[in-house]
């Protein structure tokens, strides 16, 4: 259940980015700030609102942003792209696999 509840969270938050709160438009990105969106939408002393006081307590905002970040690059590391647009895959190796 909580997986369930996890997923419909997560899968409501990038529609309410990708769509507008309303859920009705073209896909494409909205000029509403994430944190903007999250002030909007969770009530204050609410559970939302305390589950993300915890993640950020925990530091979760700032591991995600360094996992992103470091995921980014790994893949520009990983992968280029030739004058004509084609992308070629470097070799892949994983450390501890």
């Amino acid at each position: 259940m909580a997986v369930r509840l996890a997923t419909y969270s997560l899968q409501s938050a990038a529609r309410s980015l990708l769509l507008g709160e309303t859920g009705k438009g073209t896909v494409q990105a909205t000029q509403v700030h994430p944190s903007e969106l999250q002030d909007r939408i969770t009530s204050e002393g609410g559970a939302a609102a305390y589950g993300l006081q915890l993640l950020e307590e925990q530091g979760v905002g700032a591991g995600l942003q360094a996992a992103i970040e470091g995921a980014l690059g790994r893949i520009r590391q990983l992968v280029t792209t030739d004058p004509v647009g084609e992308v070629e895959v470097k070799a892949v190796s994983f450390p501890n696999a």
